[in-house]
C-alpha cells in the first residue's frame, strides 16, 4: 500500500515537473530585477510617468526611484556603493562624479537646459519686475538649498554676480529642494523664488515667471543622468535608462513642464534671441544627446 502511494505520488511530481518544463509561464515568477535610480527632484518630476509607465508594462524589471538633492545623492553613492543610474539638476555635480570616476563617460544623457529667472506667485503681488526689485522691496526670496541643490547654489551665485548677496541674505528663505522651493511659491508663502526657468511650469496656473535682463545671467545650465559605476549590470541599466528617456522625449508632457534639450527650443518660450551665454563643456560631452 505504502509502495503503491509511494508511485503514485512520484508520478504526480513528474507530471508536474513536465509541465513546467512544457509550459514555463506556469512556473513560479521571481522576483523583479531591481535598477536603482537615484534622481533630484527636478529629474523626477518630468520622469516620474515613464518610469512609472516601465515598471507598470515589465514583469522582469523593476525600477526603483530614490528622491533627494542632487548633493545628498552623491553623499548617498560614495557611502552605500550602490545604485543604477544618477541624475545631477546640474553639469557641476556630473562633472565631479565624473571626475571622481563613478559615472560611465559614455553613458551620460542630456535630459534638459536650464535658464535662471523669478518665479513669483500668480498674479505677482509684489510687483517684481526685475532682480533690483529684491534689493528695494522687503520681499521674502525663497531658494533651494545651496549645500546639496543646484538651484540654490545657482541662486547664491547669481546674486553675487550682480554684487546684490549682501544686501539681500537675510530675507532668503532656504528650502530643502526645488519641489519645496516651487510649493511655497505656488502658495504665496513667498514673494519670489529664485530658481530655474522649469519651475514655473511646474504650477502655471498659480505663478507667473519674470524673465531675468540678459545682462544679469552669468550663464545657464543643463540636467544630465548617466549609468553609475557602482552599476552591478551597467548595459541594462544602460537600456532601461534609454527606454526611460526615449519615451520622454515623444512626449510633448516634457515640454510643457519646460524641459528642452535644444536650445532652439528655449527660444520659443524666452524672450531671448541670442543665446551667448558660457554653456558648460559637459552639456555637450560624447553621449549627451543619445
Amino acid at each position: 500500500m505504502a509502495f503503491r502511494a509511494y508511485l503514485f505520488l512520484s508520478l504526480i511530481t513528474l507530471i508536474l515537473i513536465a509541465y513546467i518544463i512544457i509550459y514555463p509561464s506556469l512556473a513560479p515568477v521571481g522576483k523583479p530585477e531591481e535598477i536603482l535610480f537615484l534622481l533630484p527632484p527636478s529629474l523626477y518630476k518630468p520622469l516620474q510617468p515613464y518610469i512609472d509607465q516601465f515598471n507598470s508594462d515589465s514583469s522582469a524589471y523593476k525600477i526603483t526611484v530614490y528622491v533627494q538633492p542632487t548633493g545628498s545623492l552623491i553623499t548617498r553613492i560614495r557611502l552605500s556603493g550602490e545604485g543604477d543610474v544618477f541624475g545631477s539638476a546640474d553639469s557641476e555635480y556630473m562633472r565631479a562624479m565624473l571626475e571622481e570616476g563613478l559615472v560611465y563617460g559614455d553613458k551620460v544623457f542630456l535630459v534638459s537646459y536650464s535658464i535662471p529667472a523669478l518665479i513669483v506667485p500668480k498674479g505677482n503681488p509684489s510687483n517684481i519686475t526685475r532682480l533690483q526689485d529684491l534689493v528695494a522691496k522687503e520681499v521674502k526670496i525663497a531658494i533651494a538649498d545651496p549645500e546639496t541643490a543646484p538651484s540654490g547654489k545657482m541662486a547664491v551665485n547669481l546674486l553675487k554676480y550682480n554684487g546684490v548677496y549682501e544686501a539681500v541674505k537675510d530675507r532668503l528663505i532656504i528650502l530643502a529642494d526645488a519641489t519645496q522651493v516651487a510649493k511655497q511659491v505656488s502658495l504665496g508663502l513667498v514673494d519670489v523664488a529664485i530658481a530655474y526657468h522649469f519651475i514655473y511650469y511646474w504650477y502655471p496656473g498659480e505663478t507667473d515667471i519674470v524673465w531675468l535682463d540678459p545682462t544679469e545671467i552669468p550663464g545657464i545650465d543643463c540636467q544630465l543622468i548617466g549609468v553609475l559605476k557602482t552599476s552591478k549590470n551597467p548595459e541594462l541599466a544602460e537600456r532601461v535608462l534609454k527606454t526611460i528617456l526615449e519615451k520622454a522625449r515623444m512626449d510633448s508632457e516634457m515640454r510643457k513642464l519646460g524641459y528642452f534639450q535644444a536650445i532652439e527650443d528655449l527660444k520659443n518660450i524666452t524672450p531671448y534671441t541670442d543665446f551667448q551665454w558660457p554653456i558648460p563643456p559637459a552639456c555637450y560631452m560624447g553621449g549627451a544627446r543619445g
